[in-house]
């Protein structure tokens, strides 16, 4: 039989790491690590439930909860269907230990069989893709400690490059700096871009007659992995006679591998003002 292991130190009380990697809660880990989504066959957390891994290479591993201990924040488990894995009879252990109130360790143990694969070939790639899930298990710790008035300092900072990247004319540098690998962008009067390639022409058109555009924020609003932003923008055309132009616009950020960026761009033409309430 096969064995390997991974072991890390977080400075993060147990229970905050535990709360990610525990049998219900990898499913938080999903499409930030080895997995893409998490789906649980049964409600509880009882010994013999089960549940399906679907993999980033879209494989799905199927897992049975051999054993559990809450209190002492463990649980082993067995590989039930290991879809296209090159190994069979794979348990698994997972276990957190405490070190002082604000700091613990976690250790990912595992035995398997190699069937298509030797043993220490299959040990060197588990252990690669397991402290890829406990990379994940830091961004997302390192994400939870970030305020609301964090975000919207570094969408603030975002919005800076974005400014800079307009005014030196790189259309695609400004987009690779601004959205995420698949964006939309909605304005009037036109049909919604989607993906980078439609979104970097769109800007490289306005570039060829505007010299910048300078991001006004006003409200920034965060939970989790998503943020909006309502504000609006001045946009200088290189010609001096002409008018500055006022756009107003709605943005869905979302945080992707620790970094936002913009998922979602929706703008009009004109100053956001807001109307005044009778009687007041």
């Amino acid at each position: 039989m096969g064995q390997a292991r991974v072991v890390r130190r977080f400075d993060a009380p147990a229970s905050a790491v535990w709360d990610l990697v525990s049998w219900r809660g990898m499913a938080r880990l999903a499409g930030g690590s080895l997995f893409e989504t998490v789906s649980f066959e049964q409600a509880d957390m009882a010994v013999g439930a089960t549940k399906r891994l679907h993999l980033a290479t879209g494989d799905t591993i199927r897992e049975r909860l051999e054993w559990l201990d809450e209190p002492g924040m463990g649980y082993g488990y067995r590989i039930i269907d290991g879809g296209g894995l090159p190994v069979t009879d794979y348990t698994g252990h997972v276990r957190v230990t405490a070190a002082g109130p604000d700091a613990c360790t976690v250790i990912i143990r595992c035995e398997f069989a190699g069937v298509t694969v030797e043993d220490e070939d299959f040990r060197r790639q588990w252990q690669e893709m397991e402290s890829g899930v406990l990379d994940a298990v830091a961004t997302r710790l390192a994400c939870a400690s970030v305020t609301p008035s964090d975000i919207a300092a570094i969408i603030r900072a975002r919005s800076d490059l974005f400014e800079a990247d307009f005014a030196s004319g790189d259309a695609a540098r400004l987009v690779a700096n601004y959205y995420t690998d698949t964006p939309r962008v909605i304005m009037p009067d036109s049909p919604m871009l989607s993906g980078r390639a439609a979104i970097t022409a769109m800007f490289a058109e306005l570039m060829k007659v505007n010299a910048a555009c300078r991001l006004h924020q006003v409200d920034v609003y965060a939970a989790g992995d998503l943020a909006y932003e309502l504000s609006e923008a001045t946009v200088t055309p290189r010609d001096p006679a002409a008018p500055v132009l006022a756009v107003r616009y709605i943005i869905i950020w979302r945080r992707v591998a620790g970094e936002w960026r913009v998922s979602i761009d929706f703008f009009g033409w004109g100053d956001l003002a807001v109307a005044a309430v009778p009687g007041s």
